[in-house]
């Protein structure tokens, strides 16, 4: 397989379960030497939590939101592939600010804090994968795509778990 093949490859397994959504409805889980942020995203503690209903009401459209981004994209070169991981890191990292803003229920708040947690790892994954694929080295992508992957299954059940439907699916 070619480089830029390899790279668009990556790109678009990287790209379609980033921040915003969880995972594949695949069942494989695959493990990984990247390292991940190991820093919690803590939701703001700014204003009254919401019920359940109200955040899975706010937070599955902005997941939805994520899955118009990612589908937008047409990927035909090594050129589209940076272009395209810059703006999706862009877009997750906004998503992930609007999410980091809604406050959940008790009941949810360790869930809430892991999937925040797992979106901020899959962007920052999105980010290396642009910077590794300016240097043109493919090898260093598919342990990249493996831990997001890994992530998007993670986050995908967790979300599935507790109610939300956009963010708990994705294709």
């Amino acid at each position: 397989m070619s480089k830029t093949r390899m790279t668009v490859t990556v790109l678009v397994a990287v790209a379609l379960g980033t921040a915003g959504c969880g995972g594949s409805k695949s069942t494989s889980q695959g493990s990984s030497s990247t390292s991940t942020s190991a820093t919690q995203t803590q939701p703001s503690n700014n204003g009254p939590a919401l019920t359940a209903a109200q955040l899975i009401a706010k937070a599955d459209p902005i997941c939805a939101r994520m899955t118009a981004v990612r589908l937008s994209h047409k990927i035909r070169s090594r050129q589209d592939y940076l272009r395209v991981s810059a703006e999706l890191y862009g877009s997750e990292q906004q998503a992930l600010a609007e999410m980091r803003k809604l406050v959940p229920p008790g009941s949810l708040a360790e869930t809430w804090s892991k999937m925040l947690t797992s979106y901020k790892a899959i962007s920052e994954d999105v980010s290396k994968v642009g910077q590794v694929a300016a240097t043109g080295n493919s090898t260093e992508l598919q342990p990249l795509a493996t831990n997001a992957t890994r992530l998007q299954h993670q986050v995908a059940e967790l979300a599935r778990a507790a109610g939300f439907k956009e963010c708990g699916q994705f294709l």
